[in-house]
């Protein structure tokens, strides 16, 4: 079984985390999957009508805010339509061409200090029906914590085995409410490891997924960690290290 460790830390608004280990990780992507058996032949006549907002009420112009179609139920045909629009000065946004069905509205924040809304609640539904504007409720975006992952790859084991040992590399995560796995990105580099940070909701408990198929974890004594990693609850501003070896 390949080694992984599952850790929950609180995080608290304005705090950083700090989780060392001995080896950097490889980048990640997200993946996204397709709409599956959806149908392009259905009249695009619908709109979305919405306003997106800061915490404090205010507009927010220029935010991009993405649309996409949600099945409703497995083997029931829809019409593909995914798209991203920008919200006007007063924070109003508007898609047209719409097809009838039931729709996901996610402002995509354009820093780190916001909380991406539908990775982190309930995504805003909206149902368009026989053509006519639909509107969504307005969505209030929520400032973050960041939750920083500091990697150190102070032996060189990381950068020895980069490039030319298959699977050397070391996958940072957090699991979100909705079961989605997502990748903490690496921000910065240097000679001895490298920051990853992650924008997470404050005061939330978060799980940390450490995972590798090619280095074995162990404590920052040197102490093996159980391969099914447990969840372990761990305030924000406790130091938890993962030390990161070659197997």
């Amino acid at each position: 079984m390949e080694p992984r460790r599952d850790t929950t830390v609180r995080v608290g608004a304005g705090v950083a985390v700090w989780i060392g280990a001995l080896a950097a990780a490889c980048g990640m992507l997200a993946q996204t999957a397709a709409p599956q058996g959806g149908s392009s032949q259905a009249a695009a006549t619908g709109r979305i009508n919405g306003t997106v907002q800061t915490s404090a009420g205010k507009p927010v112009a220029n935010a991009r805010v993405s649309i996409n179609v949600r099945p409703t139920s497995p083997g029931v045909a829809f019409t593909v339509f995914n798209a991203t629009v920008a919200t006007a000065i007063d924070g109003t946004l508007s898609a047209t061409a719409v097809p009838d069905g039931t729709y996901a509205v996610c402002p995509i924040p354009r820093d780190s200090i916001t909380l991406p809304p539908c990775l982190w609640a309930p995504e805003p539904r909206v149902i368009v029906a026989n053509g006519q504007t639909a509107a969504v409720p307005t969505i209030q975006l929520q400032p973050s914590a960041d939750l920083y992952v500091r990697v150190n790859d102070l032996k060189g084991n990381y950068a020895a085995a980069l490039g030319k040992v298959p699977g050397a590399g070391l996958m940072l995560a957090v699991h979100v409410p909705s079961g989605m796995l997502i990748p903490i990105p690496s921000t910065e580099s240097d000679s001895t490891g490298f920051d990853a940070h992650l924008p997470v909701p404050p005061a939330t408990t978060v799980t940390l997924v450490v995972f590798s198929s090619y280095f074995s974890l162990t404590d920052i004594n040197g102490a093996a960690i159980s391969k099914s990693g447990s969840p372990v609850s761990r305030l924000l501003t406790t130091v938890r290290n993962f030390c990161v070896f070659p197997r």
